[in-house]
């Protein structure tokens, strides 16, 4: 075991009534993380489940919602099945539960 830093995420929990969802503030992978030659790979979408996952253990049927720096957006939607929302990109029920059972 390594004590080692592979990524960090800051979440959001916005429970206002009648639309509860996770917002993910922060998305970080560790440089060495980061392109071809990573040290582990799969740390982004661990994670994004992680974040899905607090959103259904919260009773959000799995909702998530980023707003990523530009030039990833193409990358999100592709690789993580999120949804291009105007704003941000979001996951719903379906695309939440995916991204647990292949990460998590």
């Amino acid at each position: 075991m390594t004590n080692d830093m592979a990524g960090l995420t800051a979440l959001i929990d916005h429970s206002e009534e009648g639309f509860c969802y996770i917002e993910i503030k922060l998305l970080e992978s560790a440089r060495e993380n980061i392109g071809i030659n990573k040290k582990y790979r799969r740390v982004a979408g661990t994670l994004i489940a992680f974040a899905c996952r607090e959103a259904f253990r919260k009773g959000y049927y799995g909702a998530v919602f980023l707003v990523p720096k530009t030039k990833l957006i193409p990358y999100y939607i592709q690789k993580y099945g999120f949804k291009n929302v105007g704003r941000g990109l979001w996951l719903d029920m379906d695309a939440s539960l995916g991204l647990i059972e292949r990460y998590l």
